[in-house]
């Protein structure tokens, strides 16, 4: 099939050696595409991709991972998108005001998705990773322009980058039935997640969307596997690599990782060690994705968390991914619904210090059995080449949607 690719808002970052943290799910996104080649699919990006990542289409890499499949890529912005099967779209921040320069001009990232879409005729697949702040294609904005229009009059008292004058003249709901693929546990979870229940959740809606849970997968390229270390050798007992910019998220670290039972490392925007005992080392943000599994490389274990929404749809990460590949026994906090999944069963579930202690003396007492656990969480992961089919196939029609 030939495919159209586009990140909803924001710049398309491709050299994972480069892609910034603000820059979210690039593992995911190479991934993906790297899975539809391999697959056979003509592939096309058709968003932004800045100057610091476009040597890629030349196969060409600045770091550590190889881009030599990136030659199957095509990145064109004017892209006749009549001539696509299928339009995938990777949400990200529903902020209009980004924009991008191009030509001469400050382009809107959301200004230039619309036109695409306007000119689709293929399926528009929407890609959620996760975080209330990438569920935001205009679904949860967009409904108003469904069961509240307005005049002519109205919109041009509104702002130009309002949602209403952006799509305007669009027929975004009658001319597309839209394919939403995510990485909750299950379709009913994802619908359950406050965000998701605001923006999906309409009866005005079910006919024109259809869902697709799957696992999340991992690139063997983009996801370097380190071999699990001696007890011994390890600096730290714990790592956590994410953000404290939630409250709830904070009270889960300091719940699992702030313990005299056991030294952590926080790698991540936010954590001031001044906050807590001698336990705890901070050393601030990493610069790029791919250091994460190098952090993670520096401790036994560590306890995947997530906030209260996420955590209500079990929406996957790919941090457990990372932690595990990386040598880590990895742990899940109990408030995930179908964490268990992530990590090989309910032996790595764990909801107090406690809990933590147990598996750290069990799993992490030799460097076999440490080892041993590893080889078996790594086993339980799956390739984005064994998951992306099936999102195609429901896309498509050939496979049936979730019931909602």
């Amino acid at each position: 099939m030939r495919i159209a690719f586009a990140r909803y808002n924001q710049n398309t970052d491709l050299d994972y050696a480069l892609a910034s943290v603000a820059s979210r799910n690039t593992e995911e996104r190479l991934g993906i595409l790297e899975a539809m080649v391999e697959l056979g699919h003509d592939v096309t990006i058709v968003s932004w991709v800045s100057k610091k990542h476009r040597h890629v289409f030349k196969g060409e890499s600045k770091g550590r991972f190889d881009n030599g499949w990136m030659t199957s890529l095509v990145w064109d912005m004017n892209a006749d998108m009549q001539s696509f099967d299928l339009f995938f779209v990777e949400t990200a921040s529903a902020n209009t005001m980004f924009s991008f320069g191009w030509d001469g001009e400050r382009v809107g990232y959301v200004e230039h998705f619309a036109e695409l879409l306007y000119e689709t005729v293929g399926v528009p697949v929407l890609v959620y990773h996760h975080g209330p702040a990438e569920l935001a294609f205009p679904f949860d904005r967009m409904r108003c322009m469904l069961m509240n229009p307005l005049t002519d009059e109205e919109l041009a008292k509104l702002s130009p980058h309002n949602y209403r004058n952006i799509f305007h003249g669009m027929d975004i709901w009658g001319d597309y039935e839209y394919t939403v693929w995510h990485k909750a546990y299950t379709t009913g979870h994802f619908l359950r997640d406050g965000a998701m229940k605001h923006s999906y959740a309409r009866p005005e809606l079910a006919d024109k969307l259809k869902f697709v849970a799957t696992d999340i997968g991992y690139s063997p390229r983009y996801d370097t596997v380190m071999p699990a270390r001696d007890p011994a050798s390890a600096e730290f007992d714990l790592v956590y690599v994410g953000r404290a910019n939630k409250r709830e998220r904070i009270a889960k670290i300091h719940k699992y990782y702030d313990n005299p039972n056991y030294t952590s490392l926080l790698v991540g925007k936010g954590w001031d060690e001044e906050l807590w005992e001698h336990y705890v080392t901070a050393p601030g943000q990493s610069k790029y994705h791919g250091d994460v599994q190098e952090h993670y490389g520096r401790g036994l274990a560590c306890v995947q968390t997530l906030d209260k929404d996420l955590a209500v749809s079990g929406m996957a990460t790919t941090r457990h991914i990372q932690s595990i590949h990386s040598g880590c026994i990895t742990m899940v906090d109990s408030d995930i619904s179908g964490g268990d999944r992530w990590v090989g069963g309910e032996d790595f579930v764990v909801s107090s210090p406690a809990d933590v202690v147990d598996v750290l003396e069990f799993y992490c007492d030799t460097h076999e059995h440490l080892r041993e656990a590893n080889d078996y969480q790594r086993s339980c992961l799956k390739r984005w080449v064994d998951v992306v089919p099936h999102a195609l196939a429901v896309a498509v029609g050939k496979e049936g949607a979730d019931k909602v």
